[in-house]
């Protein structure tokens, strides 16, 4: 046999890339649930201040069990450093605002979460950096939007609600080729079916509230990359206190040791739900990149291992027949959010992209028909009685 160069992806999910040495190594590792740390002597402290990282000083900036979920989380990504958050758009926020400066503007793809939509459209003018908007399918529209003020290229793929994807190779070109840093949300992917830093992607963000918590019970977020890059993340998050508490990342920590066999199961389930919501009299169209009518299909094969646990459904009838086939779900719960162990149904219009204008909701091809849903790892022959029957009452 081959010795390996590199641990696969279940086994970094599992062990991560290392542990700091303990004379009695436990399988799990410690909470170390403390705000702050005692030195013996003064130096030690001038030591961290001089940045000797194996110290510790204060929670709000590092802590041993936060950082083991970190190694963790890089591994799978294949960056240098990982940070975790309290949340998503506190991955997001703190990563932005650490990366751009009043004046400079952002390129970002048009379908992204609806979250990272109203930061860009209503917080950031706020402090003077402009956000501009192209269709991520293509980079002709970037090319056209790109000046000397521009620092950054925000890209989501696959994209929230429709599953859009985005080039990763192209847009990491695009970005080197204009002196930006690109940043992803690889939220629908996660690293066991997409690893962007491989295509030259500098930032991988993810929600950590979804597949990688995996169980509807956390609310956190993820930023993996250079270590360069993340030195300046980490002290926006050490400023704006978006760090994620102990306790949280040891409970994040047990759901990324499931995330290759969990991803596994959503990838099964969701392909055969797509398949079988294709072609149905009721549904007008079926957006999911596995399937071989989806108009990127070819590029999803070439950069994806998987396809993912989203499945999204245009309903013949509109809204309200959107809001009848979720109200009829029997076993699929009509909820927010995506990517726990449970399937979850629900209307981006009244989700995700609520408060998006009409014109906004087209320019991102999200319509009022549409049900995202989250497929999670049941049975899938409960799964697909549950849709049948549900559409039937529509």
């Amino acid at each position: 046999m081959n010795k390996r160069k590199s641990l696969g992806r279940s086994t970094v999910a599992v062990h991560g890339i290392g542990r700091p040495p303990m004379k009695l190594q436990p399988v799990n590792p410690p909470i170390v649930q403390s705000t702050n740390f005692v030195y013996e002597k003064t130096q030690q402290l001038k030591d961290y201040q001089a940045g000797d990282k194996s110290y510790y000083i204060y929670s709000r900036y590092d802590n041993p069990t936060v950082m083991e979920v970190e190694g963790h989380i890089a591994g799978l990504e294949k960056a240098e450093k990982a940070l975790i958050f309290s949340s998503g758009m506190g991955a997001i926020s703190s990563t932005i605002t650490a990366l751009v400066k009043g004046g400079d503007e952002i390129i970002s793809g048009d379908t992204i979460y609806g979250g990272t939509f109203s930061l860009f459209r209503d917080i950031l003018p706020k402090f003077g950096v402009k956000v501009r908007f192209f269709d991520s399918r293509g980079f002709d529209g970037a090319e056209r939007l790109a000046t000397e003020r521009t620092k950054l290229l925000y890209i989501e793929s696959p994209s929230n609600p429709n599953l859009k994807l985005t080039d990763l190779e192209k847009a990491a070109a695009f970005a080197k080729n204009h002196n930006l840093v690109s940043v992803i949300d690889s939220t629908f992917a996660t690293a066991i079916n997409q690893t962007p830093i491989s295509f030259g992607i500098d930032l991988v963000i993810h929600s950590g509230s979804k597949y990688l918590s995996g169980s509807s019970d956390l609310i956190c977020g993820a930023v993996a990359g250079s270590k360069a890059l993340m030195g300046k993340v980490w002290t926006f998050r050490k400023l704006l206190g978006t760090n994620l508490d102990p306790s949280a990342s040891f409970f994040l920590l047990k759901g990324i040791k499931t995330l290759s066999v969990r991803m596994e199961k959503h990838n099964e389930n969701a392909s055969k739900v797509a398949q079988f919501c294709e072609g149905h009299p009721r549904i007008k169209r079926v957006h999911y990149p596995g399937l071989k009518s989806h108009p990127q299909h070819e590029l999803a094969k070439s950069q994806m291992n998987g396809f993912g646990g989203i499945v999204n459904i245009e309903l013949k009838g509109g809204q309200a027949a959107a809001e009848k086939f979720a109200d009829n779900l029997k076993l699929i719960l009509n909820s927010v959010s995506l990517g726990g162990v449970e399937s979850i149904a629900s209307i981006p219009v009244l989700t995700s992209q609520y408060g998006m204008t009409d014109e906004e909701l087209g320019r991102a091809e999200v319509t009022p028909s549409m049900v995202r849903i989250s497929i999670g790892i049941e049975d899938i022959e409960d799964l697909l009685e549950d849709i049948s029957q549900a559409l039937e009452k529509i």
